[in-house]
């Protein structure tokens, strides 16, 4: 297998939020176009698991959060992710046994806020410890990176958000306030659709969104 020559490719996947009862079939499709792309480096931003059972926006013994239960939230998401990397692995295993160029892309998972979601109950109630937290999400071999750790990869810095310096809320505003309080090419989660932009830094440097 021939590999294009030029920058190396990232390839993105954003906040899941897979949950009990909701279709997966977008799973097959991610692992499809990964497979066909062959990306040098596989971002997940966070939050593939969703974890409806532990929001702490519904009182406890709510009607939202009835019949509910931590088990089928992890399993759920378990099951996803392992439907996403089957077949990632399948073409790494077929392409090292035909003796081709081999593909061995790095594989980076940042958590997110909701998977943080189990770390918290942890932390609020320390009896729990070691029977729940994020570390139950099993995300097989990729590196596990915490929740609002930053990881630079080839000049561009990924979270699953970016902390604003004076609250514990993310940098929001436009694309341009975001590139100015980061001051970096930058990628992340945690907000639903797609923002992109340009600035051009005292440097000269174009920083990318």
């Amino acid at each position: 297998m021939t590999k294009p020559e030029g920058p190396r490719r990232h390839f993105i996947i954003p906040d899941l939020q897979v949950r009990p009862g909701v279709p997966l079939d977008h799973i097959d499709w991610i692992a499809e176009a990964i497979v066909h792309y062959k990306p040098d480096v596989i971002i997940c931003l966070g939050d593939l698991w969703d974890f409806p059972s532990l929001s702490s926006h519904e009182e406890p013994g709510s009607a939202p959060l009835e019949n509910k239960r931590y088990a089928d939230d992890l399993a759920v998401g378990n099951a996803a992710f392992a439907r996403l990397c089957s077949p990632i692995e399948a073409e790494m295993a077929r392409i090292k046994k035909n003796k081709d160029r081999g593909w061995n892309p790095r594989k980076v998972f940042i958590t997110g806020n909701h998977e943080t979601r189990a770390d918290r109950v942890a932390d609020n109630n320390p009896k729990l410890i070691g029977t729940i937290g994020s570390d139950q999400c099993d995300i097989r071999d990729w590196e596990r990176h915490q929740f609002l750790e930053v990881v630079e990869i080839d000049g561009f810095l990924y979270s699953h958000y970016f902390q604003s310096s004076h609250s514990s809320r993310p940098v929001g505003g436009t694309i341009v306030n975001k590139l100015t309080k980061i001051g970096a090419s930058f990628v992340h989660g945690h907000v639903q659709g797609l923002d992109m932009g340009t600035k051009i830094m005292g440097s000269g440097k174009t920083c990318w969104f």
